[in-house]
């Protein structure tokens, strides 16, 4: 409780603009919790989460990074942990997932501390090409790790480590929640050694949990892969490549003061690799998404007036059954292109492309980007036939 309303004072501190006295008690707060809840705990990834925020407010982007490290990193380790254990809820997300927001500021504040020191830009990409893997991970993560065990059933050794490390889990969120409990209680109501025995299991369930984790990924890979997938390296990724194949993964991140929302493009190839920032931020890549989709599907997008308010154009149900070409907009195809591909052009050009999009743009089919700028504006089938479609 003490941890709590110290971290909260800061909080407050923060919002006054006071950014000493929020860092003092962000500091004594991220103490307490490491020392009570130890290293592995919730809110000491949130308590470190917004003492890199306060970093970031100030402009201190090494330090924010550090922090923001840290933080991921715990929740990382839990979700890897907690997969596999029992069915989630509605109430119950991957942490990942409910803090996704830390790693896309992570991302962030890497990008800037990057763009100072150029000397370590190479690992700070690969580093955040897997950080942004986690960034994009959802509830169909663990949907999928849940289904794969429930399958499991089909091999005696399989489904037997499966329901251990369920149990496991099981009982590691149990003493987790107890442990809390019993650090909170006063002074003179606590057991030391009871304490102690908790802490000494939730050790001991660790390392079982670390050996069956192993087990799995050496005798059931195939297994392993599907119900606790990781994020891929780059190194990874380039063994599964092709010569003539480039990987790109696009991330708009959302806006946490000071920065604004912000897209970034990692590209991996068998060779090379880069990490860029787009020109638009995600708002502005959802208009254009939205935009384009207006000229590419009309009952699910002109019902309403969003395209008209986009296009400032009218389609109506008339040209719809007369098989009018629908307004579809090749400079803002070209647009959009450039805004995601303009700083890799020369690392895809004559490959295929494998795109792990997110946000708005899982919304569109690539494949209809033009890559050089239309001679017109105009939706006619001259004009389609002869626009440089990605495709």
């Amino acid at each position: 409780l003490v941890a709590t309303t110290l971290y909260n004072l800061g909080g407050l501190y923060r919002h006054q603009g006071d950014g000493p006295k929020a860092k003092q008690f962000y500091e004594r707060s991220v103490a307490m919790r490491e020392r009570v809840l130890g290293t592995n705990h919730p809110d000491l990834a949130v308590s470190l989460g917004d003492l890199a925020h306060l970093h970031l407010l100030q402009g201190e982007w090494r330090q924010a990074r550090k922090f923001f490290g840290r933080s991921t990193a715990i929740l990382a380790r839990r979700t890897q942990r907690e997969r596999l254990g029992q069915e989630p809820t509605g109430k119950r997300m991957d942490e990942t997932v409910r803090f996704g927001r830390i790693f896309a500021a992570l991302i962030q504040s890497t990008y800037r501390v990057s763009e100072r020191n150029r000397s370590d830009a190479s690992t700070h990409a690969r580093e955040m090409f897997q950080a942004a893997q986690w960034a994009i991970g959802s509830e169909a993560g663990s949907a999928l790790a849940h289904m794969a065990a429930r399958h499991a059933t089909g091999d005696s050794r399989l489904a037997a480590l499966v329901r251990k490390r369920q149990d496991l889990v099981t009982e590691w969120r149990s003493l987790d929640q107890a442990r809390l409990g019993a650090v909170s209680k006063p002074m003179a109501q606590r057991h030391t050694a009871a304490e102690a025995e908790t802490r000494n299991r939730i050790a001991a369930i660790d390392r079982e949990l670390g050996d069956i984790d192993r087990r799995l990924a050496k005798d059931f890979p195939k297994y392993s892969a599907l119900a606790r997938p990781e994020p891929a390296t780059v190194a990874e990724v380039r063994r599964h490549l092709k010569d003539n194949e480039a990987l790109v993964l696009v991330l708009p991140t959302p806006a946490l003061a000071p920065t604004t929302g912000e897209t970034f493009i990692w590209v991996v190839t068998k060779a090379r690799g880069r990490w860029v920032r787009s020109p638009l931020q995600p708002r502005e890549l959802k208009a254009l998404v939205d935009a384009l989709r207006c000229g590419l599907d009309y009952i699910g997008s002109w019902q309403g007036e969003r395209c008209f308010d986009l296009l400032k154009t009218v389609y109506t149900e008339t040209d719809y059954q007369s098989a009018a070409p629908l307004p579809f907009r090749l400079t803002l195809a070209h647009t959009l292109y450039k805004a995601l591909f303009g700083g890799i052009e020369d690392l895809i050009e004559g490959k295929d492309l494998l795109i792990v999009p997110s946000g708005s743009l899982t919304q569109l089919p690539f494949q209809v980007l033009v890559t050089t700028p239309p001679t017109t504006d105009e939706p006619t089938r001259e004009s389609f036939a002869q626009a440089s479609w990605l495709i």
